[in-house]
Parts: structure tokens; C-alpha cells; sequence
């Protein structure tokens, strides 16, 4: 059976790149990089991720070596393994590298908002209050993640805010929703007053390195947007705050990083392909969220800065 997404890794080390004869490895680097382009030794493992079957690939090539000679190589990669029936791929963690246009690529992020209930569940348990009484603050700026997180989130709570400097975008998401359910959309923009007010911000990528003292007590910040120095700089100035950019959640007795969902999430669900590869559609949104709450999906531990700590 083929499988349908592979991770995409460089070699830590030259000696981690299979050439044989292994006396090619003596010759001089032009030679040694002349028989890589022509053979492309890649190392292939097979891995199970979430009940699905996916790749690791381990690319011949250093991430420090030259810019073109890695995007050549990755290139054949990625034809081979869209020959293979690869759909998706996972780009190294912090890779400089642009992926060409030939298999879809890992959002790292489209996928979140389909947890987001299950989260906020777990984390609302420092603030003593039921969800449906939080107030929650979506900052617009990935217009996508917004109207997944207003699709996910709208149902089960009574407060909801998008802080954004359009809000003419959510004009009929908010007339919509009011009549609906019942729910008083606020759109407000993106200044330090509005911030005060909410139980949990959801930042879906907004850089602003000034808000440190504009939380509400003891808030619960989600960041979506690897504003690493920002996160550094909050866990400096406010320790009230339960700060996070990631979690790990537990299926089928197997606790994978919610990075590691998204490829098997791509498999197990048509919809979630079409918001990858067609966009944001309300009635795919409903779609995706059937198939995530029909898996047995628990909220193991939320992590900050690549590190698991409650």
C-alpha cells in the first residue's frame, strides 16, 4: 500500500549519507557531490503516525551545504516521491528552503482549529469557569486560521471577539451568527484596551513585541504565530499568564506532538485536503470537525517553546 505523506529531513552529519563505495567519500568534494546529484542516495523509513502509514525521508544533502545544491537535490526528491504517491509533505523544522510546487506541503498550523475545543477544555480549568462563560479573543491576521477558529469556537461559547482592522471581512460571519445561535460576534480592533477583557487570546500570527501588561490576570495566550522572542519575553515580565504554542495530544494510546497530527488528520479526511490544497469553505469546516470528533482524541500536555510542561 502507498503511503501518502513523508517527513522531510536533512543528514545531521556527511557521515550519515549512504555512498558506496565508500572510497567515493575519500575523492574531492565536487566528485562526492557530482555522484549525489546523479544517484540521490536518500534514506527512506517507514513510520505509523496516528494509525496511518507515512515515510521518513532523510535527505543526502547537510541543511549548511549550498542553497542550490540542496534545492536540486529536493526536487528529485519530491518528483520521486510524488511518482511514489506521495500527497504531502512535512518541510524540516525551521527550513530556509523554499519546497517547489509539486506535493502539497504541511501547514503546520490549518489543522489546530479543529482541536482548539478540546484545548481550551484543558486550560479553562485554572480560570474556575464553565466555557461557555470565558471570553475569548481571536487576533485576526491568517484569514484562514481566523474563520476556521470562529467556526470551531462559536458554538460553544457565549463571548467571542475578533480583534482585526477589518472587520468589514466578518460583517456576514457576525449576522450570521446572530441569527443562528444567538451569539454577538464583536469586531474590534487590534489596540491594548481590547485586549484586557479576555479569558483566552488566540493569536493566529499578529507580531506586536508591546503587549506584555495588557493581559487580563492569569489569561491563557495561545500563539500560533513562532513569536518565540515574544514568548520569551512574556514568561519574563508575566508568570500569571499560561503561555502556549503547541501541545501534544493522545490517540489510540499513542501521544504524538499536534505537528504530527496534521499529516494523518490530511489522510483521514477528504475535507481537510480540500482546505490544504482549495481553500476555506464553511461546509468542509463542518466536515473536518465530524472526522475529528469521531477519533478518540485526548489533550495530553500543552508545550512553550518546544518543550512539554503541564
Amino acid at each position: 500500500m502507498k503511503k501518502k505523506f513523508a517527513y522531510i529531513l536533512f543528514a545531521e552529519h556527511p557521515n550519515d549519507i549512504i555512498i558506496k563505495p565508500k572510497i567515493i567519500k575519500k575523492l574531492p568534494q565536487s566528485i562526492i557531490q557530482a555522484y549525489i546529484k546523479k544517484n540521490n542516495p536518500y534514506i527512506m523509513e517507514e513510520i505509523i503516525i496516528c494509525q496511518e502509514e507515512g515515510y521518513k525521508i532523510t535527505l543526502p544533502v547537510l541543511a549548511t551545504d549550498h542553497k542550490d545544491f540542496v534545492e536540486e537535490i529536493l526536487e528529485k526528491t519530491l518528483d520521486q516521491l510524488a511518482e511514489d504517491g506521495v500527497e504531502l509533505v512535512v518541510k524540516p523544522k525551521e527550513s530556509e528552503i523554499d519546497f517547489p510546487d509539486i506535493i502539497n506541503i504541511a501547514s503546520g498550523k490549518y489543522h489546530i482549529p479543529f482541536l482548539i475545543n478540546k484545548v481550551m477544555s484543558k486550560t479553562i480549568k485554572t480560570t474556575h469557569k464553565n466555557i461557555k462563560d470565558i471570553e475569548v479573543a481571536i487576533i485576526h491576521d491568517d484569514d484562514c486560521l481566523t474563520d476556521c477558529f470562529i467556526d470551531n469556537i462559536s458554538t460553544e461559547v457565549n463571548h467571542l471577539t475578533i480583534l482585526t482592522e477589518s472587520p468589514e471581512s466578518f460583517e456576514d460571519v457576525r449576522e450570521e451568527l446572530l441569527y443562528d445561535l444567538g451569539l454577538d460576534l464583536q469586531l474590534l480592533s487590534k489596540n491594548k484596551a481590547n485586549m484586557k477583557m479576555a479569558d483566552v487570546v488566540i493569536n493566529t500570527g499578529f507580531h506586536d513585541e508591546k503587549w506584555d501588561y495588557n493581559f487580563k490576570n492569569k489569561a491563557i495566550y495561545f500563539d500560533l504565530g513562532n513569536n518565540t522572542e515574544k514568548i520569551k519575553q512574556l514568561l519574563r515580565k508575566r508568570e500569571d499568564i499560561l503561555v502556549v504554542d503547541g501541545f501534544n495530544i493522545k490517540m489510540a494510546q499513542e501521544t504524538v506532538s499536534v505537528a504530527d497530527f496534521e499529516p494523518a488528520l490530511f489522510i483521514k479526511s477528504r475535507e481537510y485536503r480540500n482546505i490544504l490544497t482549495k481553500g476555506y469553505q464553511y461546509e468542509t469546516c463542518k466536515a473536518v470537525i465530524e472526522t475529528v470528533n469521531s477519533l478518540d482524541i485526548k489533550v495530553h500536555s500543552f508545550c512553550r517553546l518546544g518543550k512539554a510542561y503541564y
